[in-house]
């Protein structure tokens, strides 16, 4: 599947001919390309497209933008179910065929996650999965891998506008496989396979994000912005292949207790305390 002769660049990509490089130095300089591509505004990305405004059960994903720095989208247009929404990727893949050195190809979703009347947004649950596959000559070198990071900044408590720059510590996507502090990361010869599958998750946490601050109340408004990097690196006599097949999230919600229940569960508990006094 990456034994493909072609020298064009992916969108989102960037590529340099490994044979002009030493291990170390394709290392370093991939690394470095990494941290330019998180870095980089959306706004600045050559694709931008927005799929709009959809208005789940118990929630709205407001103005769900893709970008890139590509001339295509990799994530796509999203569906949706209940609360969650949902991506299929196509063209969500990186490869290094022998000779081509590497290729890093990276997307960012962002959204605006708003409850409706009478729900709270509690936590956000995202998997995404995929295949990779490496192989080639003996002693030869080659790596793939896949990264995700996830950041959510809160911008209304109980419908009413948040303290400025409350946002949550980046959160990443926790791959089940591979190396690396995240899992994600495939290398020659021990991981060398033929599509073979991957899956992480990323679990974030709102109510318990608000309570570490102290501040009552519940999240009613959020934007969430998730990157994602697929890289894949190989040898002169080595090839590697990684790719992006199914992205599903899911915000979770419960409903906002009104005062009259409160009142009337507080109202039911006073003859209890009564009849334990008079029983006293």
């Amino acid at each position: 599947m990456f034994f493909d002769s072609s020298d064009s660049l992916r969108a989102g990509s960037a590529r340099v001919p490994r044979a002009s490089l030493a291990p170390s130095s394709l290392c370093a300089l991939a690394l470095s390309l990494v941290v330019l591509l998180a870095l980089s505004s959306p706004v600045s990305a050559a694709f931008l497209q927005n799929y709009g405004t959809h208005n789940a059960t118990d929630l709205m994903y407001q103005n769900v933008t893709e970008s890139n720095g590509g001339a295509s989208a990799l994530f796509g247009a999203p569906s949706y179910s209940g609360n969650s929404i949902m991506f299929n990727p196509q063209n969500f893949l990186a490869q290094a065929i022998p000779g081509n050195g590497f290729e890093i190809v990276d997307s960012t979703i962002e959204t605006i996650l708003m409850a409706n009347p009478g729900k709270v947004l509690n936590n956000i649950q995202i998997e995404e999965g995929g295949d990779y596959t490496l192989g080639g000559g003996p002693g030869g070198y080659a790596s793939a891998a896949v990264g995700a990071s996830f950041r959510v900044t809160i911008l209304e408590i109980d419908n009413n506008p948040a303290p400025p720059l409350l946002s949550i510590a980046a959160q990443n996507l926790q791959v089940t496989s591979g190396a690396g502090p995240n899992g994600g990361e495939y290398y020659r010869p021990g991981d060398d396979g033929v599509a073979v599958d991957w899956d992480g998750s990323v679990f974030i946490d709102l109510d318990a994000f608000l309570a570490s601050k102290s501040i009552l109340g519940n999240v009613t408004k959020a934007r969430l912005i998730w990157d994602n990097t697929l890289t894949a690196f190989a040898d002169s006599i080595s090839g590697a292949f990684i790719k992006k097949k199914d992205v599903n999230g899911v915000v979770v919600t419960t409903n906002i207790p009104e005062p009259t229940t409160c009142l009337l569960a507080l109202m039911g508990l006073a003859p209890l305390g009564l009849l334990r006094r008079r029983r006293a």
